[in-house]
């Protein structure tokens, strides 16, 4: 199996912060030596393989920002210079134009997609048909019935969730058509109601930041970030960023606030984020500068999840003679 080998990066002094195992950003300061992150961590005496290794890398891309055809496929060759290519690729910001650029490359590269609506809706329909992910994208919430949260419209596919390799993803439309409309709204009790019923580590995707949403929406799982990392097992908000990429927390007890895109530079490459699931079920986060000719540069880290120390028996007392 391939290890990963970035090139050196800058971070400041771990934060440690509530969650199994601690949970710890990193950014912008100091040298950053992999070799000890990465160094091989036997599971067992006696089991082959190691903890740490890396079983699967998903990555995040803001597509809004991909203005043209040969843009995607220079984002897709960037994440194949990736030590390990991306098992699937969640698409900020899809639409019916930029999913027909981006179907081809990425099933020559054989990564999976995932579409995550941007601002508006219109042609949503096509770009799950071009993209072929009505399976995946089929479990949102309805407008019939008791429809709590007030749709306008369905959702069935615009908001959704999944799991994979034992991280449960919800998809969420930031901008949810509601009775009482107003931009950056969202099917919270829906959403609320996914990540407390949630088993698994959860990473929520969606369009508009949490912090951004936090100013705007009275929901209570949004109004009260906090809420999300004490009573639910979110560990990460993946969302897009028009201006700089970002991976802090936006309330010490929340999850990470992953921002995907901005900073493109001249090279008009865009930094991307990548999710790692380890063999343990350790999480990463990254935020990673894509390349037309090297590997990524890491630029901000975020460890989202460990897996609490196993308990030691301690070493059994010698036996002590019996005094006569």
């Amino acid at each position: 199996m391939r290890r990963f080998h970035w090139l050196p990066v800058v971070v400041l002094a771990p934060i440690i912060l509530p969650g199994c195992g601690g949970t710890n950003t990193t950014d912008g300061a100091q040298a950053y030596n992999r070799s000890s992150t990465y160094a091989e961590t036997p599971i067992a005496p006696g089991v082959s393989g190691y903890a740490n290794e890396i079983l699967t890398v998903s990555a995040f891309v803001n597509a809004a920002e991909i203005k043209e055809a040969s843009g995607v496929s220079r984002v897709v060759a960037g994440l194949k210079r990736l030590p390990i290519i991306p098992k699937r690729v969640f698409l900020l910001g899809a639409t019916a134009t930029n999913a027909e650029w981006w179907k081809k490359p990425l099933e020559d590269a054989k990564i999976s997609v995932v579409p995550v609506v941007g601002t508006s809706a219109e042609g949503w329909d096509k770009v799950v048909k071009t993209l072929g992910v009505a399976k995946i994208l089929s479990n949102g919430p309805k407008d019939g019935g008791v429809n709590p949260d007030g749709l306008k419209a369905a959702q069935t596919s615009l908001s959704s969730q999944f799991v994979a390799e034992g991280v449960r993803f919800v998809i969420v439309n930031t901008d949810t058509p509601l009775k009482t409309d107003k931009p950056g709204s969202l099917p919270g009790l829906w959403l609320k109601g996914a990540v407390e019923a949630a088993k698994e580590n959860t990473v929520v995707v969606g369009w508009r930041s949490l912090a951004a949403l936090g100013e705007k929406d009275d929901t209570p799982v949004i109004a009260d970030s906090g809420a999300l990392g004490k009573a639910t097992k979110v560990v990460a908000w993946v969302s897009s960023s028009a201006v700089a990429p970002l991976a802090k927390k936006v309330v010490d007890s929340g999850p990470i606030s992953l921002a995907v895109g901005g900073g493109m530079g001249q090279d008009k490459l865009p930094h991307v984020g990548l999710l790692e699931i380890k063999k343990d079920g350790t999480l990463t986060a990254r935020i990673a500068k894509l390349s037309d000719t090297s590997l990524p540069t890491t630029v901000l880290e975020a460890s989202l999840w460990s897996p609490a120390p196993k308990a030691t028996t301690p070493a059994a007392k010698p036996a002590q003679p019996i005094k006569k």
